[in-house]
């Protein structure tokens, strides 16, 4: 009984060491790298944001992937009663063009943040009734 719980401390100690206790350099994981932004846009790299025009009660319109005309077709085309949140609602979604809108009422804007995209493309504005 004895040489058992000896040959049976001496296996666990032997264990112990081989497994370590998480010291090693390699054992350790750190907080991931913040996200590198491409000029300041906080796009992933090698994506460009481009500063469109207004139309109406839509401005701030932003586009990443596709040109401001794009971007102006979208957003004239988003203007419609059923993209646009209904009144007393705080989201809104619909297709525009092949890209998915998604809008959210904000009362510090008086209006909705909307942002449409497909794969590589975005196009953002706000909408100021």
């Amino acid at each position: 009984m004895k040489a058992c719980l000896t040959t049976l401390a001496a296996a666990i100690a032997i264990a112990s060491l081989f497994a370590g206790c998480g010291s090693g350099d390699g054992d350790t994981t750190g907080a991931p790298e913040p996200l590198k932004r491409a000029g300041g846009s906080g796009a992933p790299p090698g994506a460009s944001v481009k500063r469109c025009g207004t139309a109406g009660v839509l401005t701030a319109l932003r586009v990443s992937g596709v040109g401001c005309e794009t971007g102006v077709a979208v957003m004239s085309s988003w203007n419609v009663r059923r993209c646009r949140p209904a009144k007393g609602e705080s989201r809104s979604a619909c297709t525009v063009r092949r890209y998915r809108c998604l809008s959210v009422r904000s009362a510090s804007l008086r209006g909705a943040a909307v942002n449409c995209a497909r794969r590589g493309r975005s196009i953002s504005f706000l909408w100021k009734p």
